[in-house]
Formats: structure tokens, sequence, C-alpha cells
């Protein structure tokens, strides 16, 4: 298909496949709030167990392409009910990105070819990267 644009040239658009249907599917876990980054292993085994489920037994009618965890699903809230600075929990708390708990997410996500989507990752990425103290992305 051709069209002409603003400026008078004439632009050959490519004709787009249409995307396949797949499903999503919203994890709301079990959480526990932790007070130590070590006991984030905790939440995150229990996370793992929901999306073999979940996925292995959506994937019968469609394919699932997107998991989106809960707000919370790794930490809890404890940084907010024992009202800790952003920055402590960042260094203490808060997972790395890159790092374990996002390894063992990643491996979950290329064994089903799934995208894994938590709110968390964003919040960690704005405060504060523990290696290099920096803040931002």
């Amino acid at each position: 298909m051709k069209f002409l644009k603003g400026d008078g040239k004439i632009v050959q658009q490519r004709k787009k496949k249409p995307v396949a249907p797949y499903m999503a599917v919203g994890l709301s876990t079990v959480v526990h709030g932790i007070s130590q980054r070590s006991q984030i292993a905790r939440n995150l085994s229990i996370i793992e167990e929901a999306i073999h489920a979940s996925v292995s037994i959506v994937n019968i009618n469609m394919p699932v392409k997107v998991v989106a965890l809960a707000e919370g699903s790794l930490t809890g809230f404890t940084d907010e009910i024992f009202d800790l600075p952003h920055v402590v929990a960042a260094r203490e708390l808060f997972i790395d990105i890159p790092g374990e708990e996002t390894e063992r997410l990643g491996k979950l996500a290329k064994q089903y070819g799934i995208y894994i989507y938590d709110t968390d990752y964003i919040i960690i990425l704005v405060f504060v990267n523990r290696k290099t103290r920096k803040t931002g992305f």
C-alpha cells in the first residue's frame, strides 16, 4: 500500500501482520513481609510455584505471553509499615536489577516464553542502584 506524506513524498507502508491472540495472567500471591533481603527468597518461591501452575493451566486454552505480579509480591510492604526511608529500603531490602531474583524470574520467562511484569521493578529502578549508589535509571 502506498500513501502520501505531508511533505509530498510517496511512502510504501509495510503490511503489518496481526498479533496472534494470547492470554495475560495476573497473580496475587501470599506475601510475607521482609525484614532483610534474604527473606525475599520465600516470596519468590511462592511466585514461581504460582507461575508454573497458572501458565500450565491457562496454556491449555490459549498461549500465555504476559504474567503480571501484584505490587509488593517480592517484599511485602514492610518499608511502608515501618516508615523506612526510601533510600534505606532500596539499599538494604529491595532487589538489585539485574540480580539473583531477576535471574530466577528470567529463567521462568525463558522456560515458558513469557514476559513477567512487576510494578516493584519500576519503583526500585527510580530510587537507587545499590552498587553505584546513583538514583534513576
